[in-house]
Formats: C-alpha cells, sequence, structure tokens
C-alpha cells in the first residue's frame, strides 16, 4: 500500500498565485485536464477578474458564482466567467474535450437553465444546480435546477467517460427529483443525501436516489470507477443510515458518523454502505463552518476498487496500521482505506495536531501515491524532514498536504499446497520497508484473514476451509503482490470432455469418467440411453447410446455424471442431396500435453470424404474416410520444443488448424 514520502517529495512550488477581486473570493473546488489547465469554481462579493468572451461578464447578484480555467503554467486565465444568480459552485469537473461540469447551490429563481434541460423551474429555498460549461467558457451546453422545495445542496460532481454527470449532495425536501427504479424514491427525513446520474444532453435523469436515515445525513464526495459504480462519502447522524450485510461497519458509532456508500451503475441498488466511526465528538472551526466528528468530506477509488476516504476524527475512530494511532486533540483529519468489497479497514490513521485538522479533499494515484489536503489549527502538526514548509506561517489557519507513497512489499512466498482439511495456523511472510503500510484482502470465502494489515514486515495469518469437493485455487492479494492457496481435492468427479457432437443417425459412444469416490450418472432426455452400468466407483467408461435425429435441426440433451454435466449435441439430417462439406470447428487451440478429440463432419447423406493430417503429431484415431455425416477422431501427440506449433487436419477440403501452445 502505502509508505511516508520521501524526503525529496513535495518539495517545490511549481507556481503559486492569487486569483480573486478586491472584495472577498472564496475558491470551493478544483480540477485538472490532461493537459495540466486547473478548473475554479467558488464564490465571490464581485470584481472578480474576467476574460473577454465569457458567458457572464458581470455578476447578476452577491454571493456571485465564478468559474475559471487557469492555464497549465498557472500564468494566465484560460477563461473566467460569473454564473447566473446568487450561490455558491462547491463541485466541479471537467472531460476529456474540456467542458467543465459545475455544481453547487443557487437561491436565485432567475438562475439561467437551457431549454430541454431535466428542471428548468426553481423549487424553493435554496436549489442545487448543474451546468455544463464549453471549452471557452463562452456558453452553457445544459444548465438545469435540481430540487425541491426545501433546501438542496450539490456539493460533488463527477463526468464519466461517455459525459454523464454524476452528482452528490443534501436536500431536505421530501419532493426532491428522484427516478422510477432508483435505490430509494421516498424520503427518509431530516436531510437526506442524494446521488443523481444526468443523462449526456442534461435532458434526463438515468437515476436519482435518496440515501439515509431519519436523522441528517450529507454527501459531500464522490468518485466512480471504470464500470460507472459511485461511491459516495458523507457523514450522518442517523442510526437507521442503510448499511449493507456483511459491511465494515453496521452500527452507528454515536453522534456524527462517517458513512462510504458503492451505488451500482444503474443507481438501483447498493453494492456495499458502511458507516465509519467512533463515539466521540469534536469541532474543528474554520472561518466558515465547524467541521463536527466524525464525517468524510472526500473520497478517491484506485483502479482495484479501493477506497480511499478522509476527514474528520475524535477519539475511538476505527484505526488500522495507521501512522499515527493517537489522537493529536479536539479532532483530527483522518486517512482510511476500505477494501473492494467494503467489508475490511485496510488502513486507518489520524493525521493532526493538538487543535484540530480537517481533512477536505483526497486523490490517489497507483503511480504517485495518495494525497489528502485539508487545513490545521495546530502548532504541532506532524511533518516530514525535507518538507516545503516544515513551521507554521502563522495564521490561524493553515493548510496542509499529506502524500502517502505507494511502496513495494515482498512475500516470503508466493504460493502453496494445503490438504484438504481446515486449517487455521497459515502463515506467510510479508517482507517492507520500515513504515511501509500493507493490506490483505480475499474474495474466496473459504480463505479466512486473521490479520489483514500491518506496518512494516511481518506475517500474514489466514485459515482455509474444509474441502469436500474438487480441489480448488484461491488467491490473497498483499498490496501489489499474489499469493496462491492451493487446496488438494476430497473427492471430485471429472469427465474426459464437457461435451460432443454428434451424426444424426444412431450409434454407441462413451465418455470417459475420473473419479475417486462413487459415481451414478442420468438423463432427462429421451433419444439419450445410458447402458448399464449407470452408476459406480473410482475411474470408469461410460456407455450411452443415441437414436437417430428424424428432423434437419441439431438436438441438444445432456447426461449428468454426479455434479458434472456432459452435454450432446446430435446434428439433423441432411435438407437436400447436394454435396456441401463443413466440421463443427475450424480451429483449435491444445496444451502442449497433447489431448483427443473428434471433428464433425457435416454433408449430405452418399457424399463421400476422407481425412488427411497435415503434421506427424496429429495422429488420426478415426473417420479415415466416411460417407454422409461422420466423426473424426485424432491424437495430438504431447509437445516439449518449447515453441508453439501450427498444422491442419483436412477433412473434404475442409480444414482444421490447430495450434499446440509451448
Amino acid at each position: 500500500m502505502y509508505a511516508a514520502p520521501p524526503a525529496s517529495t513535495a518539495t517545490t512550488v511549481l507556481y503559486s498565485t492569487y486569483l480573486g477581486g478586491s472584495f472577498a473570493d472564496y475558491g470551493r473546488a478544483i480540477a485538472v485536464d490532461a493537459g495540466g489547465a486547473a478548473y475554479i469554481t467558488g464564490s465571490t462579493i464581485g470584481r472578480y477578474p474576467v476574460t473577454a468572451g465569457a458567458f457572464r461578464p458581470q455578476p447578476a447578484n452577491a454571493p456571485a458564482i465564478f468559474v475559471t480555467k487557469l492555464n497549465a503554467a498557472g500564468s494566465a486565465l484560460d477563461y473566467s466567467t460569473y454564473l447566473d444568480g446568487a450561490g455558491a459552485g462547491h463541485a466541479i469537473a471537467v472531460d476529456a474535450t474540456g467542458n467543465a461540469y459545475i455544481a453547487g447551490y443557487t437561491y436565485s429563481a432567475t438562475f439561467t437553465t437551457t431549454v430541454g434541460a431535466v428542471q428548468r423551474n426553481y423549487g424553493g429555498a435554496t436549489d442545487a444546480f448543474v451546468v455544463k460549461l464549453d471549452p471557452a467558457g463562452a456558453s452553457q451546453v445544459y444548465s438545469t435546477f435540481l430540487g425541491g422545495t426545501g433546501e438542496d445542496q450539490a456539493t460533488a460532481i463527477r463526468v464519466s467517460a461517455g459525459s454523464s454527470a454524476y452528482v452528490a449532495g443534501f436536500t431536505s425536501s421530501s419532493n426532491f427529483p428522484t427516478s422510477t427504479g432508483a435505490y430509494r424514491t421516498a424520503y427518509s427525513g431530516g436531510t437526506d443525501a442524494f446521488v443523481t446520474r444526468i443523462d449526456p444532453t442534461g435532458s434526463g435523469l438515468t437515476y436519482s436516489t435518496f440515501l439515509g436515515g431519519t436523522n441528517i445525513d450529507r454527501a459531500y464526495a464522490l468518485d466512480l470507477d471504470s464500470t460507472g459504480n459511485a461511491y459516495v462519502a458523507g457523514q450522518t447522524y442517523s442510526s437507521g443510515f442503510p448499511t449493507t450485510v456483511g459491511a465494515l461497519q453496521t452500527s452507528h458509532g454515536g453522534g456524527a458518523d462517517a458513512f462510504l456508500a458503492k451505488l451500482s451503475a444503474s443507481g438501483n441498488t447498493l453494492a456495499y454502505s458502511t458507516f465509519l466511526g467512533g463515539t466521540g465528538t469534536c469541532s474543528v472551526p474554520d472561518p466558515f463552518r465547524n467541521y463536527q466528528c466524525d464525517g468524510a468530506f472526500a473520497v478517491a477509488v484506485e483502479t482495484n476498487g479501493r477506497a480511499w476516504i478522509a476527514g474528520v476524527a475524535g477519539a475511538g475512530f476505527p484505526l488500522n496500521a495507521g501512522h499515527q494511532t493517537t489522537a493529536g486533540g479536539n479532532g483530527d483529519a483522518f486517512l482510511a482505506q476500505v477494501n473492494a468489497a467494503g467489508t475490511t479497514l485496510l488502513y486507518a490513521s489520524f493525521v493532526g495536531g493538538g487543535l484540530g485538522e480537517a481533512a477536505l479533499s483526497l486523490t490517489t494515484s497507483p503511480t504517485t501515491g495518495t494525497v489528502a489536503v485539508g487545513f490545521t489549527n495546530s502548532t504541532d502538526l506532524p511533518v516530514t524532514p525535507g518538507a516545503l514548509q516544515p513551521v507554521r506561517g502563522g495564521g490561524t489557519q493553515e493548510g496542509f498536504l499529506t502524500l502517502m507513497a505507494p511502496c513495494s512489499v515482498t512475500l516470503g512466498s508466493s504460493s502453496s499446497f494445503f490438504p484438504n482439511t481446515a486449517g487455521s495456523n497459515y502463515s506467510v511472510g510479508v517482507i517492507a520497508p520500515a513504515g511501509c503500510a500493507w493490506a490483505a484482502s480475499t474474495n474466496e470465502t473459504w480463505i479466512t484473514l486473521n490479520s489483514v494489515s500491518a506496518l512494516g514486515s511481518g506475517s500474514l495469518q489466514f485459515a482455509v476451509a474444509a474441502n469436500a469437493g474438487c480441489a480448488r485455487t484461491g488467491t490473497i492479494q498483499v498490496n501489489d503482490k499474489t499469493y496462491t492457496v492451493n487446496q488438494v481435492q476430497n473427492s471430485c468427479v471429472t469427465l474426459g470432455s464437457t461435451g460432443s457432437f454428434f451424426p444424426p443417425a444412431a450409434g454407441t459412444y462413451s465418455l470417459q469418467i475420473f473419479s475417486q469416490t462413487a459415481w451414478a450418472s442420468s438423463t432427462a432426455s429421451s433419444w439419450i440411453t445410458i447402458n448399464p452400468p449407470a452408476s459406480g466407483s473410482g475411474n470408469a467408461n461410460l456407455s450411452y447410446s443415441l437414436s437417430a435425429n428424424p428432423t434437419t435441426s441439431t438436438r441438444i440433451g445432456t447426461i449428468l455424471v454426479s455434479d458434472k454435466t456432459f452435454e450432446v449435441r446430435q446434428v439433423g439430417g441432411p435438407a437436400s442431396l447436394s454435396c456441401s462439406y463443413s466440421l463443427s470447428t475450424s480451429s483449435e487451440t491444445v496444451p502442449r500435453e497433447g489431448i483427443s478429440s473428434s471433428l464433425l463432419v457435416m454433408t449430405q447423406p452418399g457424399c463421400d470424404w476422407t481425412t488427411t493430417s497435415g503434421a506427424a503429431w496429429i495422429v488420426i484415431t478415426g473417420g479415415l474416410a466416411g460417407n454422409g455425416e461422420g466423426v473424426v477422431g485424432y491424437r495430438i501427440e504431447p509437445h516439449a520444443s518449447g515453441q508453439p506449433r501450427s498444422a491442419s487436419l483436412t477433412v473434404a477440403g475442409q480444414t482444421l488448424t490447430i495450434t499446440q501452445l509451448p
């Protein structure tokens, strides 16, 4: 996972600039495009710098909403504009073509919306808004209200690769717009979080759902994975906030708790939902608000589905393998990671001194690491040697940046075999640099992890359940390394093949059975007859007969041997007397150990054919010649040359290309 950053990291300011006018200006969110340009939104009292051709060169009300694009060097404004109405931009995102998506709140009924937008009419009190601004900052691609008659605020926005805008926030409106089939369409009471997905045109809701209990629930952060699942983080005072079975923390810790929920791409189910909090209370003030414990204000998802969250935490907050496991006092920032299933806390640490901190933003990268930023009121915030600014500048509140750099671990072994009996005292060594946080996870229900995380070198402890069936393989992931668990079989039935094609004529065939235990066979297909014995013990050849297929269509039946299925596909008779030929497959890739297989030749009755092999390692075992439909049997000899080889089997001018792996 992550280690404290080296001293050479984060020591240089690439650029730093003021951005504002002669009155108060508040930057509230930032996004960066692939070229390094920064997009900022927030609120201003007025006289904020705007550029020629901007969408709105003058504010309509105060506080006014602004959107600014700063070039990659930080030396010039690519564009800067007001939006309509009074309010604030709380969140911003940018797509691959440079369109900016802004979300926030407004209390202006005259806020400009676009024709065909999701909601053109102001709901009342305060409404959330979503605006898509073109790459030049000159016009609104779409603009919509999002709210009901109560207070509605959008606090987070992300945009998918397909240009859908995902918005999260909170509402006290019982008539907040939801969509049919969404996870929760009924308002729970108090203040509910919401998650809304707007289609790429801004004219429809792909989904919109409430998320909350009967008390105060607010979503403050949102991120997406590659398949469109939304990860929502925030703060809840509701003991009845919805959680999922097996989640990390299903009980409310008390007061305010952070929460993390993963919502499906369709918005109709929770993949997981969990509390994350303790019993302590605290309040961390800045000039505009007090941040109460516990709460999550940022979330970022790795490509492997693990989610990082950051925020404010107090006494009793769950910690795991953290770099700072003792609270500094008055509420600390926290940084935590949850596994992909939402069931395990992989890492959790305080970041703080004696007077209080809050982490408000977060990003993660497999190459750079995980960065959390926020503010501190403390003079004793832990800093690293060689840091950009090791001492306070003297303000009441100062910003901080924490980088958890990626660190690599080494496992004492990459895999091992285990008996079929249950075992609980297995371990594998984990070698890691001092301070390197590692975490283990598995998706296998038969593997139980007894120790899942630590700092530095240690031992991963795990147990396996008894195996009543075939040999099985599972994996344990430790940071970027994989440990493979191979458990041998107890009793198992394996078939020589999972299925085959057969000609339309009646015939008797056999199926190889490999077993270490008793087995029994059956079929529900009337045209398949299992010849005695239909049951036995150990390895055997099961004999079965097929009646002639009276139709021209292929029919499908099955033979069940214990818990394994063999599929029988019998082709139909000819539809005409003209000779045309086809094979059941035109290519096959086989392992280097070699196999025995068969090939169905499909043609009309009376049509002759012959089979030839293009290589000595393809041995024809049956069907050198035939008339009408038939089966060619062949054997692929073992291969040990270290290079792949390829040759053909030819029947009536039709070719089966066989490639054998090295």
